[in-house]
């Protein structure tokens, strides 16, 4: 675990290192980054206390979603407390599997000695998205933003895409790697071609991925 920030330099690397936990969706280890007493509200209002319930509420609208960070800015609040603030794009895919990038974000958090004490989202992705949020409704058997309402279901999805983010995250460093080793022909640029997914098989396993998370949550999500 990270030691608790104690100056400015330091609420930063913190909040990064936070981000950067959730990101790859290691919930549990960025869960310790939050304070007991955390109110995490994201766009439309969302109020949300745990990183399970995150990867809930992203895991309706993003197959993926990651940070480009553009600039930091820090105050102090109190001789143990800092405002951080991080803005940037961000970029990922959609839950329908298509591609987005530049969507702008600011993110405020609240940082102590304890923790993350607050944090606020500010985003663009409402309006690029494609369609609307689906509820939980016939037409797709998922929650609707912002989670079930019921903490250990939220847990429960959130372990769900945590498992499938690091699934992806190996596939897209397999990726990189295969790219790699074309670069220095080490394995021949055909090869790699054979083994990369058309954009109908990317499709096919978007809809297999969707499919799968469907199935585990039926149960919670029938009226």
């Amino acid at each position: 675990m990270m030691d608790r920030p104690k100056d400015a330099a330091s609420a930063i690397a913190y909040v990064r290192r936070y981000l950067e936990l959730m990101e790859r969706r290691a919930l549990d280890q960025a869960q310790t980054f939050l304070a007991s007493n955390a109110v995490l509200t994201f766009p439309g209002g969302r109020t949300i206390t745990n990183a399970a319930a995150i990867a809930t509420n992203s895991g309706s609208r993003y197959q993926r979603v990651a940070k480009k960070f553009d600039g930091w800015d820090v105050c102090a609040r109190t001789p143990e407390g800092w405002t951080v603030f991080s803005h940037g794009t961000l970029y990922g895919e959609w839950i329908d599997d298509s591609p987005f990038e530049n969507v702008r974000f600011i993110d405020r958090f609240e940082v102590s000695s304890n923790g993350i004490i607050r944090q606020d989202v500010w985003n663009d992705s409402a309006e690029v998205r494609p369609g609307k949020p689906v509820a939980s409704d016939q037409k797709s058997g998922l929650p609707k933003p912002g989670g079930f309402g019921d903490e250990r279901l939220d847990r429960i999805f959130g372990v769900v895409w945590s498992l499938a983010g690091e699934t992806w995250l190996l596939q897209d460093r397999l990726a990189h790697l295969e790219g790699l080793l074309a670069e220095r022909e080490a394995i021949t640029r055909q090869a790699l071609a054979d083994r990369t997914p058309t954009p109908d098989e990317r499709s096919d396993q978007a809809v297999r991925r969707r499919e799968y998370v469907e199935r585990l949550l039926e149960p919670f999500t029938k009226p």
